[in-house]
């Protein structure tokens, strides 16, 4: 039987989001209208979508013993995401984000806290399985790291005749990420680094970068509200806006939300275009609700025509 399991490799931390009426002055003391605890990190809140669209995922990265890790490990269980490669670093503070979001727009604003947390090395990495897995997704981080595990994973699929899919997501505005670029079948590039690369919009961004592209690859330029654009040799350019919602309510998660939806639909050997569409409208949904536990059901028209 052919493998259908997306594996997403990154960051799990705890978030502990603050809704406030409006965004706090310096040095004030406000009350929130609401609070809660939830797990996060780009990697793990791609599972936590993919698993509400119905996807078999699972999550590979560094975890610990400590109070959050224990929080993390039971929330991973409970949305049906697999945890089982994962490093545990008993010791350890897993990072931490304290979020504000701002219930006039929907905006969010996190502060992180990351006490050297250990990465996933390309030796633990190696270890696994790869025949169970359709696509492998990797952040844009540990660049190093993620190097050798892509070049690892790309003999691997070669010696091995694999199908499966390699997919990058560089967001952060930060240098010596352009590396990651000919590794991966699909690549997608955030606005932030965009504009920290000097692109004004993503048809620049696609000009800038796909003649980094490996043959027969994906480029995606994601913009938030301006929606997305991907490129390929055989399908050329197609874009599609974002969908925005009337109200706003949590924007945290919704880039996230938007690689994952993608994900899901190349994995289900959708083309490009219908693909961003998709993905796009994905994450405008996210972006009126709070969290994820409720994506699978206000999708549940989109996910028919997927």
């Amino acid at each position: 039987m052919t493998p259908t399991r997306i594996l997403c490799v990154g960051l799990v931390c705890v978030d502990i989001v603050q809704v406030c009426e409006c965004f706090p002055d310096e040095d004030s003391d406000k009350r929130s209208v609401e609070h809660y605890m939830q797990r996060g990190g780009n990697a793990s809140n791609m599972c936590s979508v993919l698993s509400q669209l119905g996807a078999e995922c699972e999550f590979l990265g560094s975890m610990s013993d400590d109070l959050f890790s224990e929080f993390a490990k039971k929330d991973f269980g409970e949305n049906n995401i697999s945890t089982d490669n994962c490093t545990y670093h008993k010791g350890h503070d897993l990072p931490l984000s304290t979020v504000i979001i701002n219930q006039q727009n929907g905006s969010r604003t996190i502060i992180h806290s990351n006490k050297s947390f250990p990465e996933l090395s390309c030796q633990e990495f190696e270890k696994i399985d790869f025949s169970a897995y359709s696509w492998v997704h990797f952040e844009g981080r540990n660049i190093e790291q993620i190097t050798g595990m892509i070049k690892f994973l790309l003999t691997w699929r070669s010696k091995s005749n694999s199908c499966l899919k390699i997919s990058i997501e560089i967001e952060k505005p930060r240098s010596n990420q352009e590396v990651l670029i000919p590794l991966a079948d699909v690549v997608l590039l955030g606005k932030d680094f965009a504009l920290f690369s000097g692109c004004r919009s993503m048809v620049e961004t696609i000009q800038k970068f796909k003649h980094n592209l490996k043959s027969g690859a994906t480029l995606i330029s994601v913009w938030g509200t301006e929606g997305a654009t991907g490129y390929s040799e055989s399908a050329g350019c197609k874009h599609s806006p974002a969908y925005l919602q009337l109200i706003t309510v949590d924007t945290l998660g919704a880039g996230d939300t938007f690689a994952a939806a993608l994900v899901f639909s190349l994995n289900k050997g959708n083309a490009l275009d219908k693909s961003i569409e998709f993905a796009c409208k994905v994450a405008g949904v996210k972006t009126g609700i709070k969290g994820f536990s409720l994506l699978k059901t206000v999708c549940e028209n989109i996910l028919q025509d997927v």
